[in-house]
């Protein structure tokens, strides 16, 4: 477990996962309203693969094998380029939606 854990008041315990949930849930939302439902749902699932590792390592201080992280390097360069792939349809689709509107 994570060192700092015995320090925080146990009256905030309680709150400190609920605020994290509270902090997906919002990123998950506003996801949706910037990026189409497929791309969306790839971030998110791709992202929470990458950032259990992360966790594993930091916060309960686990070895992570090297084949792991060269997995999580490549589902990283993926989402880096299904993001950006997702905001430039986007773009694409509202500047050809402009152009229509107009003539």
């Amino acid at each position: 477990a994570a060192a700092w854990a015995p320090s925080v008041p146990w009256w905030f315990q309680p709150f400190f996962p609920s605020i994290l949930n509270v902090l997906d849930t919002v990123c998950r939302w506003s996801s949706l309203l910037f990026l189409p439902a497929s791309v969306a749902e790839m971030m998110i699932a791709g992202l929470e693969l990458v950032l259990s590792v992360f966790a594993a390592r930091y916060m309960r201080k686990r070895l992570i094998a090297k084949e792991r992280w060269v997995g999580v390097a490549i589902v990283s360069v993926g989402l880096v380029i299904v993001g950006a792939s997702g905001l430039v349809n986007s773009a694409l689709s509202d500047s050809t939606d402009d152009s229509n509107t107009n003539n």
